[in-house]
């Protein structure tokens, strides 16, 4: 009887040092953890602990015995910020403009896009009138930035990268005519109408809307989808 005990007594023991290690390694990302995966592990880990004794398995354990929930926590702080920046938005000028190497898929696009605000808030405006349902994303926080704008002060002011959406609309403005681009690599400016466009067609899947300067450096890079290709 007495070797049951020591058995489980050293199954439990090691079963709350990996918990405690656990928590401290997740110390941060505790809010809104479901505990009975967890506790149904240590469970196993006190039944079977020699088991656990190889390093590699107890370094796996210690790693996905509470989640990696950091991504979760981010998504959270960002949906957070967004309607924060909808209730009081930043400030926002005459005159905005857009960094086109921001986007984490830019692939190289180097534009600096200036556009009258007024503009953008009218494209932005006809885009959720056809689709209602895009005032509960970027464009609702966009238009509340916008409209808020001071028509007094025509000091560029960056479009907050909480609203990554907006480059669907300046994709639309630049092929309206409408605003006008810097490129670092040539170091000049050039109107949206001296530009090139290079766009993925007929192809299903993921598609890429492009805009070239006139020496060939990217300016532009748009993602849309594409669910059937086209035939021919």
């Amino acid at each position: 009887m007495k070797y049951v005990v020591w058995y489980f007594g050293i199954g439990a023991s090691l079963s709350i040092l990996i918990f405690l290690c656990a928590l401290w390694k997740r110390r941060d990302q505790l809010s809104g953890v479901e505990w009975a995966e967890p506790l149904l592990k240590l469970t196993a880990v006190v039944i079977v602990w020699p088991l656990f004794l190889r390093p590699s398995i107890l370094k796996s354990l210690l790693e996905t015995i509470l989640p990696d929930r950091s991504g979760v926590i981010q998504l959270k702080k960002l949906f957070e910020a967004k309607r924060q920046a909808a209730i009081h938005p930043p400030y926002c000028s005459s005159t905005i403009t857009f960094d086109a190497s921001k986007p984490y898929d830019s692939n190289g696009a180097q534009g600096l896009f200036l556009f009258s605000a007024d503009e953008v808030e009218q494209t932005i405006h006809e885009l959720v009138s056809r689709h209602p349902h895009l005032l509960d994303d970027d464009e609702g926080g966009l238009l509340a930035w916008l409209r808020q704008r001071n028509e007094n002060d025509a000091s560029p002011v960056e479009v907050p990268d909480l609203w990554p959406r907006i480059i669907n609309s300046v994709d639309t403005l630049v092929r309206s005519g409408s605003g006008t681009v810097h490129c670092p690599s040539c170091g000049r400016d050039y109107s949206v109408r001296q530009l090139t466009f290079k766009d993925d067609t007929g192809l299903a899947g993921w598609n890429h809307n492009e805009l070239y300067c006139t020496a060939g450096h990217l300016l532009l890079r748009r993602k849309r989808i594409r669910f059937f290709k086209s035939r021919g």
